[in-house]
Parts: C-alpha cells; structure tokens; sequence
C-alpha cells in the first residue's frame, strides 16, 4: 500500500516561532492583542535553558505553568500552545502535540495571532499529524477516524494554499488512497479522487515523481484498469529498470490481460508483452530465479511455441538454472510430443531417469511413449523398473497398465500377478480389474486346454 510518511522538516523550527518579532506588553488590553506578557516572557528566558538541554518533560512542565497564569484567549495561551507542540513533536510525541496544535490554530484563526502562511504550515502539520496518528492505529474504526480529520483538515488547507505544492498533492492522494482501502471492498469514488490528486501533482513538476507514479499505479490496479497500469509500469521500469517488483507486477498485468481477452489475437498480444518484459528483466539480470524462468516457459506453452519452450528447458534442465525436478522434464517432454518428436521425448524420459534413478513416474511415462509407438517389449521393462521405484503417482493403475501389457505379449502368468498386485491399490478400478482378470483367466484355461490337447 503506498503510504505517505510525516515530514519533521516542514514543521516550523522551535527558535522561528520564539523570535517572531512581536512587540512584548506588560498589560493585557480587553481584546486579545499579539503582545507577550511579562510572565510568559519571563518563563520564555528559564525555557531556552531546558530546550538547550533537551529536556522535553520540564520544557512541557514549564509551558503548562505558564498556560495557567496566561489569560484565556490571550496571545500567551495561542503562543504557548505553538511551542509546546515543537517540544512534543522533538520528543516524538506526535499523538500528545495534537491538542495543543489545535489550540494554536484555533486561537490564531479567531484572533488572526498568525500570519497566513503560519496558519498554513500549522494546518498541515495538523493534518500530517492526524494521517500518523490514523496509520499507526491497529483498529480500522480508529484509523478510519484519524483519516477522516486528516482529510478535514488538508481541505482546508486546499481551500486556503495559493500553490499547492507536488509533495501536497502526493500527501492528499496517499490519504485518499489509504481511505478508500481501508476495510472491504474498496471505494471506486475515493481513488479516483486519489488518482486525480496524483496526477495534479505531477504537472507540477518538471521531473518525473515516482511516488506520484506509484500512487496513479495503485489506483489503477485497485479499479482492475490493467490497460492503464500496464502503461504506468512500462514507464517505471524505464525509470526504475533495476526493481524487480515493477518487472514482476508489469508481467503479471500482462499475463492478466491475456486471460481477460475477449479475442485470441489480444490474448496472443498481451502473452508476448509479458514475454517480452520477462527477457528484458532478465537481461538485467532480474526476474531469474527457477520459478521465474518456469513460469517464461509456461508463457511460451499458452501461446504454443513449443519449440521455443524446449530450448529454454533444454538449457535450464542441462545448466541448472531450472530445478531438477520431474515436473521439469514432463515439461520437456511434453514440449516434445507437441512438436511431434516423440524421440526426443522419450531421450528426454530417459535423461529424466539418469538425473531420478528412484522416481518410478518417469519410467510410467517413458512405458506409455514406448507403448504407443507400438514397443511393448519395451514399455513392459520400464513398468518392471517403476515396480520397484517410489513416486508412482497412482501405482494402481501403472500395475493395471502392466498388466495389459503383459497380457499383450501372452504373458499371462505374469498378467495375473500385476492384477492382484493393482489390486491392493484404491486408484485401480474394479471395474477394469474384473474385466481384466476374466479375460485373464480365460487366457490361462485355453492355454491349458491346448497343452492338455496336445498331451
């Protein structure tokens, strides 16, 4: 989630707001004049001691003296508040620095204490303050309420700036952001607001923003615009070519499109976008791990180049880049049968058996290649080898194949064995059995019967 963090820098420095320049009056008027009475600027003098020291609990302890001898309303009380929320902010105490912030903004905007663009830099920090307090919040009732006052408060803000800035448009866009996810399903109306913002803060400056980026991305992809954030990502891989999220999430967004198109040509057109983005990151030496070099080949699968899927397992398989599994090398293998290479499918079976000398699956499949290229001799050997290997996925049914198998090749006995073997398994039929066994035992008779005959 993208998220916009509290900038100590724009809050108005301790010793500015002490050295305002304002006249200093020992006697209070009946309407609240900017004047510093004699007390507080007493209490001022003893202050700068404790600040220098860094001595934030008695600085705080100070100030809330002073504030009890101050008048209400007073410039003392508007003043006092100001400087307490610095203390409390240098303390790290940013839930704390809020009331006495809000009473300095009230004070002065009642009043007019402040000049315009203090009351603008103090309406910021308040809102800065509220969206930190919100996002540090574990309850979303809680979170959504600070949010909400920080939204409050920025439109004020806004109403007030006459230049916004692009750094507070990236702050409002964050806020929008983060409000319109923060619970269930997410609110349309609030990130395209949150998009605008963005984007307002982007013409604002003449180089390009990332954050700002970010933020329109986020946006998008949570409205499921994948035309659009497809653009945003080209656009930060080619400022950010070395970040491996954006390649992933632009690969992602194409593959998305792909499955989402409405015709075969634009599922063929985002397939080869994401290809094309996985090679490009890969020649950043990025996006390379084994699963990301599998799930290339899977692309290349969708849009059946087969032949361009076997050289890359081809090459993974033999370099290492690719995972010495057997689901790799039925890849291979399978890439090869839909090339109508059944030779090199089989060496691929047989490669497998090399690099999986006890996974008996290989030698299942690389029977059933053999069986259907009409070598059954061939077929039974490798279903005798898988026998007595582990990892036959369903040994019921490789026993029962061998089985038909051995009936093939008049191997009876051999049949009736594999049949009461399979049927140990859940995976074999009994229907197959049954029928099996019969014709089996028919077998056995006849041959029986003719070397009775022949007796």
């Amino acid at each position: 989630m993208p998220t916009f963090s509290f900038n100590h820098h724009r809050v108005v420095a301790l010793a500015g707001l002490m050295m305002l320049g304002l006249p200093f009056a020992a006697h209070a008027q009946e309407a609240p004049k900017k004047e510093i009475s004699d007390d507080v600027s007493a209490g001022f003098g003893r202050l700068r001691t404790l600040t220098d020291a860094k001595d934030y609990a008695g600085s705080v302890a100070l100030l809330d003296t002073l504030a009890t001898k101050a008048k209400p309303e007073s410039f003392d009380v508007a003043l006092i508040a100001q400087i307490k929320t610095q203390i409390l902010l240098a303390d790290g105490k940013y839930a704390a620095a809020i009331v006495p912030l809000e009473t300095a903004l009230e004070l002065g905007e009642r009043h007019r204490f402040f000049e315009t663009d203090v009351m603008q830099e103090q309406r910021y920090l308040l809102a800065q303050l509220h969206y930190q307090i919100g996002a540090e919040q574990k309850d979303v009732a809680q979170q959504r309420q600070g949010y909400d006052r920080a939204q409050a408060v920025l439109t004020t803000w806004f109403a007030s700036a006459t230049k916004p800035t692009a750094e507070a448009h990236l702050f409002a866009a964050s806020l929008l952001y983060n409000r319109a996810t923060l619970a269930g399903e997410p609110d349309a109306e609030l990130l395209r607001k949150s998009r605008s913002e963005a984007e307002r803060g982007l013409v604002l400056q003449p180089k390009a923003n990332l954050q700002l980026y970010v933020l329109v991305l986020a946006a998008l992809q949570q409205l499921g615009d994948l035309e659009e954030s497809a653009a945003i990502l080209e656009f930060l891989v080619k400022h950010q070519p070395d970040s491996s999220t954006y390649w992933q999430q632009l690969v992602a967004t194409y593959l998305n499109l792909a499955a989402g198109a409405k015709d075969e040509s634009a599922s063929f057109s985002n397939h080869l976008r994401a290809i094309l983005a996985i090679e490009r990151a890969q020649e950043r030496g990025l996006m390379v791990s084994p699963k990301d070099r599998l799930n290339l080949v899977a692309v290349y699968f969708n849009i059946r180049r087969f032949d361009r899927a076997s050289v890359l397992l081809e090459k993974g398989l033999t370099d290492g880049s690719l995972e010495n599994q057997r689901s790799n090398w039925e890849l291979l293998a399978s890439a090869y049968q839909q090339q109508r290479q059944d030779e090199r499918a089989i060496a691929a079976y047989e490669r497998a058996i090399r690099a999986l000398p006890q996974d008996g699956q290989c030698e299942v499949a690389l029977a059933q290649l053999h069986y259907n290229l009409g070598r059954a001799e061939i077929a039974y050997r490798h279903l005798e080898a898988a026998a007595k290997k582990s990892g036959v996925d369903k040994p019921g049914q490789a026993q029962l194949f061998a089985a038909y198998v051995a009936c093939e090749l008049h191997r009876y006995e051999d049949a009736a064995r594999w049949i009461e073997s399979a049927a140990r398994h859940d995976d074999a039929k009994k229907d197959d059995l049954a029928r099996l066994d019969h014709a089996v035992r028919d077998a056995l008779r006849e041959r029986a019967a003719l070397r009775d005959a022949k007796l």
